[in-house]
């Protein structure tokens, strides 16, 4: 179960920054272009066309990764995580333990006899006394 809090963890987490950290860039771009007037400035009609488009296309994808990031931690950390905790506290309480008793096995050494247990759960008394060979 650590695992995959660990790997859901940071999945959404580098979702979430690396949706941050491309707004940021585009951002700083976009800054660093303005001129005096506020406008942008590029040194070609393509460049400007090119960049801009790139930019938008970072930006909108950036969205989804950011969202995406927060619904996935959100997600897991109140719903996935309660179901399994709670899947596993109740497999646990369902599992029956096996109990063994020491002195119901066969190999008992002989001075101590069978021990408390019989080895056969049958009686021998049962039988009639020509099949009862141990008595």
């Amino acid at each position: 179960m650590i695992l995959e809090d660990l790997i859901v963890t940071v999945l959404g987490g580098a979702l979430v920054l690396s949706g941050f950290a491309i707004r940021y860039w585009v951002g700083k771009r976009r800054f660093y272009r303005r001129g005096i007037g506020g406008l942008q400035h590029y040194s070609s009609y393509f460049k400007a066309l090119f960049i801009s488009a790139l930019e938008r296309f970072a930006n909108i994808l950036s969205v989804p990764m950011i969202l995406g990031g927060i619904f996935l931690l959100v997600f897991w950390w109140t719903y996935v995580r309660d179901i399994t905790l709670s899947r596993n506290k109740r497999d646990s309480e369902n599992k029956k333990e096996h109990k063994t008793d020491p002195t119901a096995h066969f190999l008992v050494p002989a001075e101590k006899g069978f021990g408390e247990k019989m080895i056969c759960p049958i009686r021998t008394d049962s039988f009639p006394l020509s099949m009862n060979r141990f008595v």
